[in-house]
């Protein structure tokens, strides 16, 4: 059965000029043009969820994580256990956030990166 717009999947962009989060199809670029300010928006996992825009320190640990490869999709690690992995919880304060990036640098995707990806899954299809 063919989608309509209503049954749509959609996901979330951020905007990283702008602090405003847009609901955009599933099927869509890593990056989009902000509506709301002409900047860049980035694809984010679809469990994000924004700080409100009153709190500066929580916008400053999301920015930085974005910033740095992480856009809060779900990211998992080996265990000691052969065989076992562990989801990793994303930090909540900036002393956190930059303990975090340090330690898991090797799972981050860098912007152009991450837009080269969606463009050569999208070709695909």
């Amino acid at each position: 059965m063919p989608r309509t717009k209503n049954s749509a999947r959609f996901t979330k962009y951020l905007c990283l000029d702008c602090r405003k989060t847009l609901k955009r199809e599933v099927e869509g670029p890593a990056t989009r043009t902000c509506a709301n300010c002409g900047g860049e928006a980035v694809r984010m996992g679809h469990r994000f969820r924004a700080p409100a825009l009153s709190k500066k320190q929580e916008w400053d640990v999301v920015l930085f994580l974005v910033r740095n490869g992480f856009y809060f999709d779900r990211v998992y690690v080996s265990t000691s256990t052969p065989g076992t992995q562990a989801l990793l919880t994303y930090p909540t304060s900036m002393q956190e956030a930059k303990a975090f990036v340090e330690q898991w640098a090797d799972y981050a995707q860098p912007l152009e990166l991450y837009r080269e990806q969606y463009i050569s899954a999208n070709a695909k299809r």
